[in-house]
This record gives structure tokens, sequence and C-alpha cells, in this order.
């Protein structure tokens, strides 16, 4: 995936071009995507700003600062299976998860897990009981 444009090439507002303060539009980079899929930007005016995308369907959301690292997911709220829970989620996390309102407060986890790996540029490396 190195150097390959990724789907979030046109989701970004203007931004602001930091050492002068002027408009940043997309026309003027591209987001690609490093060789473990990290999104990053490619153009004059766009060092140490660090880029995080997410879609689910036809939606999608992207998040961009300078200087730091960021992270964004995104998810439908609706009921996972059973066993989704026990790959996912550690003991704790199902302790905290009981007594709320499953659908909501489950996606709710899971994006932050996502946001998480996303932020520290991991991902969830397959294993999402890590993201604690």
């Amino acid at each position: 995936m190195d150097g390959k444009p990724c789907c979030g090439k046109r989701c970004c507002t203007p931004a602001t071009e930091p050492s002068e303060n002027l408009p940043c539009y997309p026309i003027t980079f591209e987001i690609r995507s490093d060789e473990i899929g990290k999104p990053y930007l490619l153009g004059d005016a766009t060092k140490d700003i660090h880029v995080s995308l997410a879609h689910k369907g036809k939606d999608a959301v992207a998040i961009a600062r300078q200087d730091r690292s960021v992270g964004i997911d995104m998810e439908l709220i609706e009921e996972r299976s059973t066993g989704f829970y026990p790959l996912v989620f550690t003991d704790a996390e199902m302790e905290l998860l009981k007594d709320r309102d499953q659908a909501e407060w489950t996606t709710r986890f899971w994006v932050a897990k996502e946001a998480y790996g996303k932020f520290l540029g991991t991902g969830l490396q397959g294993n999402p009981k890590d993201m604690k």
C-alpha cells in the first residue's frame, strides 16, 4: 500500500498551512497510506500534520492535527454476536459493560479501541484485548 492514495483523498476541508498561516486546500496535497495502512499527507505544506480516517458504508470522518498523533473511528450502533465479546473485551471491560445498553456501550468501547490503535499508529494488531 505504500504511497498509494487512500479513499479519503477528498474528504478534507481547507486546513491552515502552519508556517505562513495560509489556507491549504485538498487539491494541494494527497492522502496516502504507509506500509501498515496508516494514512499520511503528501504535499508542500503538510509537514508534521497527522491524519486519521474512518468510514462505514457511505459515511466518512477525518481528523487532522499538527505535531501530534490522532485517531478516529466510527461504527453503527448495533447488537454484536455473543462470540464478539470474549474476542474483543477483557474481563474488566466486560464487567463495565454489565447493566448498560449493550448495543450502544459495546460500540463505544469498540470504537475507542479502534481509535486508540490508530492514534498509536499500530492498529489493533490482531488483539483488541491489548487496547485497554
